[in-house]
């Protein structure tokens, strides 16, 4: 840790001594909290995804049905 910084209580946060502010330095965290938001996103698309052939495939069904009682 340089002279810039003063360690606070809490792990991984420190205070930047020049403007105040209270600086998160856990890189680990911060690539925990990344990968996670890519696997949430991720599983976002695939449920819309999901959803639109769904909805795509009711459309047929209609149709289908639609077609048979002519």
């Amino acid at each position: 840790m340089s002279d810039k910084y003063i360690q606070t209580n809490v792990q991984g946060l420190v205070i930047d001594q020049s403007s105040g502010a209270v600086l998160n330095v856990d890189n680990g965290a911060l690539d925990a909290y990344r990968r996670q938001k890519a696997v949430l996103e991720s599983a976002k698309s695939t449920t819309q995804r999901i959803e639109t052939l769904e909805n795509d495939i009711g459309d047929i069904k209609n149709m289908l049905q639609q077609l048979l009682k002519r």
